[in-house]
């Protein structure tokens, strides 16, 4: 039997060690023009081939990481899906880190910070979906 925690999406939690711990952040769809990129898009080729995909499946994969500002949201990850997914009109599949609108304490804009600096951010705050869903990010990017 597999003792590696897991996200139980239909019910909101991370599931380690049959234990199941609730998750502080929120599930929900906006439109992709509500957020605001980490980054512009640095890899044409990337971009191009989202696109392509999303034209002919819509959004597949993980939710992006967010927080919410008093204008709408600010992207902690994926800017790449979610340049494809405005040029397509999708709407996005988000993980808010804040629904309640309170700022993170991060001390520094998010956009400077490193994708592991803002996972060890996460495991302070102690979102454990947050963190898997950045770990995810970190990972997907190391394969390629």
């Amino acid at each position: 039997m597999s003792r590696t925690p897991y996200i139980d999406e239909s019910r909101h939690t991370l599931r380690r060690h049959g234990k199941a711990r609730t998750c502080a952040g929120v599930h929900s769809t906006v439109s992709a023009d509500t957020i605001d990129p980490l980054h512009h898009v640095t890899d044409g080729a990337k971009f191009s081939a989202l696109v392509t995909d999303m034209r002919r499946r819509g959004w597949t994969g993980r939710p992006l990481l967010v927080y919410r500002t008093a204008s709408g949201y600010q992207a902690w990850s994926g800017s790449h899906r979610l340049a494809a997914a405005r040029v397509v009109g999708l709407s996005v599949p988000v993980y808010c880190l804040n629904p309640d609108g309170k700022p993170l304490t991060t001390g520094q804009p998010c956009s400077v910070m490193r994708d592991t600096a803002r996972l060890k951010l996460l495991r302070q705050i102690g979102d454990p979906y947050a963190v898997q869903l950045m770990e995810r990010e970190i990972a997907a990017k190391v394969k390629k």
